[in-house]
C-alpha cells in the first residue's frame, strides 16, 4: 500500500475540525471520508475499504470512546482499521481511556500533517515509508518547541505494546 491509496474516516465533533484534516490529507494525497455520527462512520467501516479512523474526542453523541467500543465490536475477531483518538491536549488519564477504549493511538489537535504521516506509518506497517518521509522533510522542525514538546511529551503516540 502507497501513501497515496489511504482512505481514511473521520468523526469530528466540529466541521472545522473536520475541514483542516481534509485540507491536511489532501496534501498526503489520502482519501478522507467525514462521518455526520457514529453509526454512519461504522456504516463506512463495515463496508471496508478504511485504512485508518480519526475519532475526536470531543464528540457528545456518541461520544468517542463509546463509538471506539462499538467499532470495534463491529467484528471481535478482526480488529478492523486502527483508530486513533483526536486529542484537545496532553492529558495521561485521557490517554488511558482512549487506550481502554480500544483506540490504538493519539494525536493532539490541531493535527499536523507530518505528525498525521509519521503515526499512520506506525499504525499500518505496510504504508510507503518515502512519502511520509518527504513530508516530515518539507515540513522540518518548527522554531522553537510547543510547549508539551519542551517538557518531553510527544503530541502523537500509539497506545498498544509494539508498535
Amino acid at each position: 500500500m502507497t501513501t497515496a491509496s489511504l482512505r481514511l474516516v473521520v468523526l469530528a465533533a466540529a466541521p472545522d475540525d473536520g475541514g483542516a484534516l481534509r485540507r491536511c490529507t489532501s496534501e498526503l494525497g489520502w482519501r478522507l471520508l467525514q462521518a455526520p455520527d457514529g453509526a454512519r462512520a461504522a456504516d463506512i467501516i463495515r463496508h471496508g475499504g478504511i485504512d485508518l479512523v480519526l475519532l475526536d474526542t470531543a464528540l457528545q453523541r456518541p461520544d468517542a470512546l463509546s463509538a471506539a467500543r462499538a467499532m470495534r465490536a463491529l467484528a471481535p475477531s478482526w480488529p478492523g482499521p486502527p483508530i486513533v483518538a483526536l486529542l484537545p491536549d496532553i492529558d495521561p488519564a485521557a490517554i488511558a481511556r482512549v487506550g481502554e477504549a480500544g483506540m490504538d493511538g493519539f494525536l493532539v489537535k490541531p493535527v499536523e500533517k507530518a505528525r498525521l504521516a509519521a503515526l499512520a506509518r506506525l499504525l499500518l506497517r505496510s504504508v510507503d515509508a518515502a512519502g511520509v518521509d518527504d513530508v516530515q522533510e518539507e515540513e522540518g522542525r518548527q522554531e522553537g518547541a510547543d510547549e508539551n514538546e519542551s517538557h518531553g511529551i510527544d503530541t502523537a503516540g500509539t497506545l498498544k505494546a509494539g508498535l
